[in-house]
C-alpha cells in the first residue's frame, strides 16, 4: 500500500466533524455546543489515529495483527463519538407529534431539526444494519467457497440491500425537502447534494443547525 494513498480517504474524514463542528459552532443560538464539540474532537481523534495507524502500516512498521487492534481502538472512538450526537439532537426544540408517514414519505410541509436529525438517523442506522447482512453473507460465501445455502443468503442480502437502497433514498430527500420548507425555500435545494463535498457540508449545517422561519410560510406553520 503506498503511504500517500493510505492517509487521503483520513484526510477527507477529517473535514466532515470539522465542517460541520465549525459552522455549526459558529451560530449563536444554537443549542448544545458542548456535545456537539465532543462529538466533532473523538471524531477528529479517531480518525487521525486510524491515519496514522494506515500510514504505519503501510510503511510495514507494524503487522498485521497490530494494525487489526490500534485499527479497533479507532473505531471504538468513532463508536463512542455518536451519543453525543444524539445528546445534541435532544437539545433541539421538539415540535408536537407527527405521523411516521408523513416524516419519511411526505414532501409536504415542514419539520423541526430534531425531526431531522432522528429521521437522518434512522435512516443510516438501517442502512447500516443491510449493508452489515450484505457483507456477513459475502464473507459466509466466500468462506464456504460457493455453497447453495450461500448462494441464497447473499442473493437476499443483496435483494434487501438493493431494495432498502431504493426506499432510503425517497426517505432522505423527503426528509431533506421538508426541512428546507422549514428554512422558508424550496424542496429544489436538496440538488445542493450533488456538488461534491461542499455541497453535502452546506445543506448538512443549513438543515440540521439553523433555525426555521418562525412563522407561517408557503409550505405551513412553524412545526414547533
Amino acid at each position: 500500500m503506498n503511504t500517500f494513498a493510505a492517509i487521503i480517504p483520513y484526510f477527507f474524514y477529517l473535514l466532515t466533524p470539522i465542517s460541520i463542528a465549525g459552522f455549526a459552532l459558529a451560530i449563536p443560538s444554537i443549542r448544545g455546543k458542548c456535545w456537539l464539540t465532543i462529538w466533532a474532537l473523538l471524531l477528529i481523534i479517531s480518525n487521525l489515529w486510524n491515519g496514522v495507524v494506515n500510514v504505519l502500516m503501510a510503511s510495514q512498521w507494524i503487522e498485521i495483527a497490530t494494525y487489526s487492534a490500534l485499527c479497533s481502538v479507532g473505531n471504538l472512538g468513532c463508536n463512542v463519538a455518536w451519543p453525543f450526537m444524539l445528546l445534541f439532537i435532544c437539545e433541539q426544540k421538539a415540535g408536537p407529534p407527527t405521523r411516521f408517514t408523513n416524516i419519511f414519505f411526505s414532501f409536504r410541509g415542514r419539520i423541526s431539526r430534531q425531526q431531522f436529525w432522528i429521521g437522518i438517523i434512522a435512516i443510516f442506522s438501517v442502512s447500516f444494519a443491510c449493508f452489515s447482512f450484505y457483507a456477513a453473507a459475502m464473507a459466509a460465501h466466500i468462506i464456504s467457497k460457493n455453497s447453495d445455502v450461500s448462494r441464497i443468503q447473499l442473493i437476499a442480502s443483496v435483494f434487501v440491500y438493493g431494495a432498502w437502497s431504493l426506499v432510503a433514498s425517497w426517505c432522505a430527500l423527503a426528509i431533506q425537502v421538508k426541512r428546507w420548507h422549514d428554512r422558508g425555500k424550496s424542496g429544489w435545494m436538496v440538488l445542493i447534494n450533488l456538488i461534491p463535498l461542499v455541497g453535502i457540508v452546506w445543506a448538512l449545517v443549513e438543515l440540521g443547525f439553523l433555525q426555521g422561519e418562525t412563522t407561517r410560510n408557503a409550505h405551513g406553520d412553524n412545526p414547533i
